[in-house]
């Protein structure tokens, strides 16, 4: 009787301990309501219309859409959206002029702190809503102790094959064991999770989405079926290649 005892209060510490490390951001310390919109990734695109183009954030702007969008740094510092033949974000932010909100993705690569420095400098002054998201917990590191009324995402991605072949005590293998089961929200306390279709039953994610009522995203939605799943789920679609 008392090993079962003890056995109890083991597991019930286990999952006191594991809901408190995935437990998002709690409080609704940011600025943006990140429930007020599906997003279309790189704009409204296809037909003729180049992903990133100015035609293709007006077409997402226009259909009431919000706008997912990579972030990258040039030379000479100025930052663009994914590369440097499309425009600046500075662009971006004046076209868009808080019609619909941003969703502005951060890679993780040597460049990022760099990246995040400059981006503050032009978000700081708009007054439309964005939110930062990356599959990096030292990204939205930087935006909790530095900008923490940004509204900031943690993006999954699931592993590939390749990966999964790597050693599996190795320091990549860790960090990406510790982000897939979202183990890093005790150090960035995110305000959303946005995933690939495939991680939708992930324990964690379910426990951020489902126990904290925190919004879930699913990143890469290409077909109608697909949408409509992520709907029938109270998600909101990261979408691509088709007009929901």
């Amino acid at each position: 009787m008392l090993i079962f005892t003890v056995i109890i209060l083991i597991l019930i510490i286990f999952a006191v301990v594991y809901v408190f490390l995935v437990m998002p951001r709690v409080t609704d310390g940011a600025d943006m309501d990140m429930q007020s919109a599906d997003y279309a990734r790189r704009g409204v695109h296809g037909g003729g219309i180049a992903k990133n183009s100015i035609p293709a954030l007006v077409a997402a702007r226009d259909l009431g859409y919000g706008i997912e969008l990579e972030l990258s740094i040039s030379s000479n510092g100025e930052i663009f959206i994914n590369n440097c033949q499309v425009p600046t974000l500075k662009e971006v932010l004046t076209l868009i002029d808080g019609q619909v909100p941003l969703l502005l993705e951060i890679k993780s690569d040597k460049k990022w702190h760099a990246v995040c420095k400059r981006i503050c400098t032009l978000l700081d002054s708009y007054s439309g809503a964005f939110a930062v998201e990356s599959s990096d917990p030292a990204v939205l590191s930087f935006f909790k102790k530095y900008r923490p009324r940004y509204a900031r995402g943690q993006i999954l991605t699931a592993p590939s094959p390749k990966s999964k072949k790597k050693a599996i005590f190795s320091k990549k293998a860790f960090k990406n064991f510790t982000v897939l089961h979202l183990l890093t929200n005790i150090i960035t306390r995110p305000d959303f999770i946005a995933i690939d279709g495939a991680l939708m039953r992930k324990p964690a994610f379910l426990l951020a989405t489902k126990l904290f009522g925190r919004v879930g995203f699913v990143r890469n939605v290409r077909n109608k079926r697909q949408y409509e799943l992520c709907r029938s789920q109270g998600l909101y679609a990261i979408f691509e290649n088709i007009t929901p």
